[in-house]
């Protein structure tokens, strides 16, 4: 066998190029369950990069306004790249979208910071931006989740139409009412309390409820308990019970909740008085019979009968005949009479056994509870929502109580404004 001479020998030389495309990775987004934890942990990361930049003046403390705006903004720019580029690049160059496009029926722009926003017709109106043109949100998107779920726990565990209305003040999300059904779905302690009932043909609408009058002029009047409270805080505080007496409007369904000590007939009156000087003098009160609540537990039972005794009753019907007040009882044994009310009821035990659970708050953590629950209930929608984006708002029970919702944003103050800086109307 010969072997050649490695010094002679002609070694072949081979180049190897390793190419790759690199997809942009958003795990850290992905990996976050709660927004306001991802919107804060951004926020620092701007309050570090600023700081950096300028370290003769950091700032120092909390996270301010202006910085979690700034953190959002950053996020929003970031889903959408990933989620919208297409789109962006054709708005960049000053192309048409493509037919293809699921944006293309909402005529989208990009703002001053290249924020992707719907829109519409409202460019002229004095609303601020981000109810003329809310921000585009993907459909599907972990993001997007993350703000539905938001906005259904910081609103109480409101339903589909209520939850859209309350993130179409700030975002529009693709195909909203679909998808924020589809996530609404998946909470927990909504589908710990929500359950499927028996469907029941209706009847026709009494008149009280189908003729125009103003709030409150008729109203139906309920009790709902008892909750457990405590007048202090503290692990080993005692606890004592409570009511609230609900009121609702036949009319426009606003809803108007007292806090009593007891259901006794004492009771009952100063909520009512209570209840007449801050919505005004009804002209019509209707009230379930003490009978009605034979399905009732033994406690509530007994409370109720004693409350709507003959004694009782001739009580409170003196006092509300000295003001004009027509009291009207429901016949015994028709629980579905009082529906409007009942629907009250279950409603208010909804957003406090879905908030509270089983926790025993003091009484100023219970007054400042029932008061967010009546604000959520009267900004409840009153009709289906529309998907045309030039729709400003949905009609609300506090709209006919203060003008706007509860739960919305509040509208810029203008009155210091020069007039030649604003539009004629």
């Amino acid at each position: 066998m010969s072997y050649t001479n490695e010094s002679s020998r002609k070694l072949r030389q081979i180049q190897c190029v390793l190419w790759c495309r690199v997809k942009k990775c958003y795990l850290f987004i992905n990996n976050c369950s709660s927004f306001t934890r991802l919107q804060r942990v951004i926020g620092w990361c701007v309050r570090f990069v600023r700081n950096a930049k300028n370290s003769l003046q950091p700032n120092e403390g909390n996270l301010t306004s202006p910085e979690l705006f700034k953190s959002l903004m950053c996020l929003v720019k970031n889903v959408q790249a990933n989620c919208f580029a297409q789109e962006i690049q054709c708005l960049k160059r000053g192309q048409q979208l493509p037919n293809s496009s699921s944006l293309i029926n909402l005529s989208p722009f990009l703002d001053e910071q290249d924020i992707l926003r719907v829109s519409g017709r409202l460019k002229n109106s004095n609303l601020p931006i981000e109810r003329k043109h809310p921000i585009l949100l993907p459909y599907n998107n972990h993001f997007s989740d993350l703000i539905i779920n938001h906005f259904h726990v910081l609103y109480l565990h409101t339903g589909a139409e209520a939850t859209l209305a309350n993130i179409r003040t700030k975002f529009w999300l693709i195909n909203g009412r679909n998808y924020v059904r589809k996530i609404i779905r998946k909470c927990i302690p909504c589908l710990k309390v929500s359950a499927k009932g028996s469907n029941q043909v209706m009847a026709y609408l009494p008149s009280s409820r189908v003729n125009i009058s103003r709030v409150f002029t008729r109203v139906g009047i309920d009790f709902c308990g008892p909750f457990s409270i405590k007048l202090l805080s503290g692990r080993f505080k005692k606890s004592y019970k409570c009511y609230i007496c609900i009121s609702i409007c036949f009319v426009v369904k606003s809803v108007h909740l007292e806090i009593v000590n007891s259901c006794s007939t004492d009771a009952f009156i100063g909520a009512l008085k209570r209840f007449i000087t801050r919505r005004g003098k009804p002209r019509d009160i209707y009230s379930d019979n003490g009978t009605n609540f034979v399905g009732a537990n033994n406690e509530l039972r007994k409370i109720l009968k004693d409350l709507f005794n003959k004694e009782s009753t001739g009580k409170i019907e003196d006092f509300i005949a000295s003001d004009g007040i027509v009291w009207h009882f429901n016949p015994p044994a028709t629980p579905h009479f009082g529906g409007l009310w009942e629907a009250g009821v279950k409603s208010l035990n909804s957003h406090q056994k879905r908030v509270v659970g089983n926790t025993v708050l003091t009484h100023e953590e219970f007054s400042t509870l029932v008061t967010q629950v009546e604000a959520v209930l009267n900004s409840r929608p009153l009709c289906n929502l529309s998907s045309d984006p030039n729709d400003d708002f949905v009609l609300t029970p506090a709209h006919f109580l203060v003008g706007s919702s509860l739960t919305a944003l509040p509208d810029p103050d203008l009155t210091e404004v020069h007039i030649n800086r604003l539009n004629r109307w």
